[in-house]
């Protein structure tokens, strides 16, 4: 799913908590449209844009020190 300027405007209000221009939103969301396309083309697992708010869970356990048991 592409980031569209909408979109983009909505996550900036939300984290930042001021509107963003409708001009720079659609810059933006150009531009990572580029980003993304370009990526995807060199990786062909699809990159996805996920919204800043999510939380990750660690696909892989790093040991971080003695008497670390994961």
């Amino acid at each position: 799913m592409p980031l569209t300027a909408e979109s983009l405007q909505r996550m900036f209000a939300e984290q930042v908590g001021r509107p963003l221009d409708p001009q720079t939103a659609a810059a933006a969301a150009g531009l990572v449209s580029m980003l993304t396309d370009g990526l995807n083309a060199i990786d062909p697992e699809p990159l996805f844009l996920v919204e800043p708010n999510m939380a990750f869970e660690a696909a892989y356990r790093v040991p971080t020190g003695e008497g670390d048991d994961r």
